[in-house]
């Protein structure tokens, strides 16, 4: 009887394991490309000021601690 009942758990595992695991994994991964590929998308369809522009590169000066990357986009600009 014993040897049924470690049988039987070891199964649950194992289906637990392949497949309901797998599964969840599955679906958080496409969750996450698909709201990826929205934000992709919804950065290219408008495009940003100026001031937006910069206040995103700040994230990045913040980072490196650029003080000449904040005169050059100043100076120059963003193209």
């Amino acid at each position: 009887m014993m040897k049924y009942k470690q049988q039987i758990k070891e199964y649950k595992e194992e289906i637990e394991k392949k497949y309901v695991r797998i599964e969840a994994e599955n679906r958080t991964v496409k969750a996450c490309q698909n709201i990826l590929s929205e934000s992709i998308l919804s950065k290219q369809s408008h495009r940003t000021s100026y001031f937006e522009f910069l206040y995103e590169q700040t994230k990045f000066i913040k980072k490196d601690g650029g003080f000449y990357k904040v005169v050059f986009l100043c100076v120059y600009g963003y193209g």
